[in-house]
């Protein structure tokens, strides 16, 4: 069985390959015209000590090929240059080799050298990196939930120690967060078995503390992360209050979790579920796209304004972008359609007059089948239906295209027909995969229904 944890926002890795350290006091001139961005000094300056077998010019000459600094970027060329580097005991290339590899997903490799990095005294940012390369994955397995609390305890203790040093409220946020990880896999832990119940309050109490201190600082990771963990409890008030900090700091989790406190509400609320879920996207949290969607299919089902069914599928379009519409869409497209059309004849203000209503549906194959489907052809079976109106009637018409060309009935239709279309309703036939939008026509002392042009034929939403 597997766990799912709750969705918690994660500050970005701190690699800072790109960073000094406190190692040194000061700066050498050659890392100077390197930050200074003075390449064509730096470059034959970095080569000639780096024959010579000086580790630090070994050591920024991989810098600068591993972040592409006065050169084309060459991770392979630059984690050769920190290797020989690291050959040397040079703390800061065994540090940035462990990058490389938490970068590549080597996380052995990348604690055996972050490790070594703060036996040598390089503390900050090492800390935060053994934090990041000692979390759990997300998810696993019930039965390993205890190991996984550890683990997580693991990581928060890094992050802890490097708050301690440092005082930033990111590392306290940092620190938090994997303390609420420790708190659900306890929580599983206790279902499995593994763990008692007495012990969940202190792996909470632990999870709050680091929590309100990264917010005491100003975290907006610390706020959201609070904010989760009171929606999982559901304190949804006390939840919102602090997802609205982590929002006000463009947090694309706390937007997020807002979109699903408003869909909770419901109502109007979903209007700012979307525009919650919209801006989750913008700032890059993926997963709001689908609940953007689907919140926004659902408020726009029963919608009948041409301006509102508009502007949300200006804004599905570009929620789906590239990838293609799904069937939701498709539909709301075609009604969209449907009731343009549909508002198009109640602007003819026509009525239909009270003569007998005949099908006359001819000319099909010549002008309403110019991609050659063949639909509209001498025995195509059609069906006469209906769409809309304020009489919902199952027209149990149906024929063959006969040899002139045409769908017709020999017989009038019944007065529901006249109903239907003075009430805002359409009839149209249906051949096997397409169908064919029907207009009316007075001729004589008769009404009959014609195929509509060929511009106003439109899919027929179901």
């Amino acid at each position: 069985m597997r766990l799912i944890t709750r969705m918690l926002v994660f500050a970005a890795l701190v690699s800072c390959q790109a960073c000094t350290s406190g190692a040194e006091s000061s700066l050498s001139s050659l890392e100077q015209s390197l930050l200074d961005k003075r390449y064509d000094q730096f470059q034959p300056a970095a080569k000639a000590a780096a024959a010579k077998g000086d580790a630090e010019a070994l050591f920024l000459l991989g810098k600068a090929y591993a972040l592409g600094l006065g050169v084309a970027q060459d991770l392979e060329l630059g984690r050769s240059y920190y290797e020989k580097a690291e050959a040397l005991g040079y703390v800061r290339a065994i540090h940035n080799l462990g990058v490389m590899d938490l970068d590549e997903k080597q996380h052995e490799s990348a604690i055996r050298r972050f490790e070594l990095a703060l036996e040598k005294g390089l503390q900050m940012p090492t800390l935060l990196n053994l934090g990041y390369a000692n979390k759990p994955p997300d998810g696993g397995n019930i039965y390993a939930a205890r190991a996984l609390m550890a683990q997580s305890q693991k990581s928060a203790g890094y992050f802890t120690r490097a708050f301690e040093i440092s005082g930033d409220a990111e590392a306290a946020a940092l620190a938090g967060r994997m303390y609420v990880r420790a708190f659900d896999y306890a929580r599983f832990a206790v279902s499995a078995g593994q763990l008692e119940d007495k012990e969940l309050p202190v792996h909470r109490a632990r999870a709050v503390e680091w929590l309100e201190k990264g917010m005491k600082l100003g975290s907006a990771n610390a706020s959201t992360n609070y904010g989760a963990l009171l929606f999982m409890e559901k304190d949804f008030a006390g939840s919102r209050a602090a997802l609205e900090r982590g929002a006000k700091a463009n947090n694309a989790v706390a937007h997020q979790y807002l979109g699903m406190l408003d869909e909770r509400d419901g109502g109007d609320a979903l209007q700012s579920a979307v525009a919650h879920y919209e801006q989750a996207l913008a700032l890059g949290h993926e997963p709001a796209r689908e609940d953007a969607s689907r919140v926004l299919h659902a408020i726009l089902k029963d919608e009948e304004d041409l301006d509102v069914l508009l502007q949300g599928i200006k804004r599905l379009q570009a929620l789906q972008g590239d990838g293609g519409h799904d069937y939701e869409f498709r539909e709301l497209v075609k009604r969209y359609n449907w009731l343009g059309l549909k508002a198009s004849d109640q602007q003819r203000g026509r009525t239909v007059p009270d003569l007998p209503i005949f099908l006359k549906a001819c000319e099909l194959a010549k002008k309403y089948d110019p991609k050659g489907h063949h639909e509209f052809h001498r025995g195509s079976h059609w069906a006469l239906r209906s769409l809309g109106g304020s009489t919902s009637i199952s027209f149990m018409f149906q024929g063959d295209i006969d040899r002139a060309g045409c769908a017709t009935l020999a017989k009038p239709l019944p007065p529901a027909v006249r109903e239907i279309l003075n009430s805002g309703g359409m009839t149209f036939l249906t051949f096997a995969t397409s169908s064919l939008l029907l207009d009316w026509e007075v001729h004589g002392k008769r009404v009959y229904l014609v195929p509509r042009r060929l511009e106003d034929q439109i899919e027929i939403p179901r």
